[in-house]
């Protein structure tokens, strides 16, 4: 297991040095420690060891929150993404989004995780319309495009310090479009 996390953290100072395109099999084993034989027996392909590396950095395994309202859940969601955002993996990450997202392998690695984070929000989702609290036909991949574009726009497009983005009402503005509307009458 700490062969495994050397290689993975390795890795993971390659990827920040010198993103994917450059990233060599050979410097991370020298920087981990280990003979280039030790990572092919577990990470046949470099898009193997990099999607499971970046799987380490978004923790895609951390469950939903289950705060037991729409709004709670979703404050954490938001603030667990503006944690990372603010992190030097989060750092990396955009980095690495706007420099090679057209990358195919790396376009693919991302896709992957980044259904596979959504598939654990999706469950806030599914108890938020059993609750009544969101409309039917919701797309939640739009909502949580919503939600993490306006960070990232906040942090990266006006250089916000994530401590200043008020959460609260930025998710109040992403849930007021999917909550239920009591008819008016003028």
């Amino acid at each position: 297991m700490r062969v495994v996390c050397g290689v993975l953290e390795a890795a993971r100072e390659e990827l920040a040095r010198i993103g994917y395109r450059g990233l060599r099999i050979e410097d991370v084993a020298s920087l981990a420690g280990v003979n280039k034989t030790t990572i092919y027996r577990r990470w046949p392909t470099k898009s193997e060891l990099v999607h499971d590396t970046l799987r380490t950095m978004l923790d895609a395994e951390t469950p939903a929150p289950d705060t037991g309202s729409l709004r709670g859940d979703t404050l954490l969601i938001a603030q667990g993404a503006l944690d990372f955002l603010a992190s030097a993996d989060g750092q990396v990450l955009v980095r690495m989004l706007i420099s090679e997202g057209t990358e195919p392998d790396l376009r693919r690695i991302l896709d992957v995780l980044r259904d596979e984070k959504r598939c654990g929000f999706r469950a806030v989702f599914e108890r938020a319309a059993e609750r009544g609290e969101i409309r039917s036909g919701v797309s939640v991949d739009l909502v949580l495009s919503t939600l993490f574009g306006c960070l990232l726009d906040r942090v990266f497009g006006h250089g916000a310090a994530p401590s200043s983005i008020d959460l609260d009402a930025l998710v109040d503005l992403v849930l007021y479009g999917i909550t239920p509307r009591t008819s008016q009458t003028t």
